[in-house]
């Protein structure tokens, strides 16, 4: 962008003093500090929206390519199923609860 130097600020400062007069000038600046602000806070509210879509994408974009579904997945079962059964295929039939109650 462009830079304001400190005798840019005074020039802008000393003419504003001479056009609007002395009496406004305080309520002029406030304004325009108010407007500066809300300024700064709307740009800074778009660029996390943007930030945060992209990285959403990326992160979608990654979990497509890892096919990351399937690690978790599998990943939840090894941790859910009792040592002794995480070598053997989880069907229904071999789990223990499901077999007692078809016995019944």
């Amino acid at each position: 962008m462009f830079e304001v130097g400190f005798w840019e600020i005074i020039l802008v400062l000393v003419i504003a003093l001479l056009v609007i007069g002395p009496d406004k000038l305080p309520g002029i600046a406030r304004q325009v500090g108010v407007w500066v602000g809300r300024t700064r806070a709307y740009i800074n509210s778009v660029k996390s929206d943007i930030d945060r879509e992209l990285r959403l994408q990326e992160l979608q974009a990654l979990m497509q390519k890892n096919d990351v579904h399937e690690i978790i997945e599998e990943t939840k079962a090894s941790l859910t199923l009792p040592p002794e059964e995480k070598t053997a295929p989880a069907t229904t039939d071999s789990h223990p609860a499901v077999s007692d109650k078809t016995s019944n």
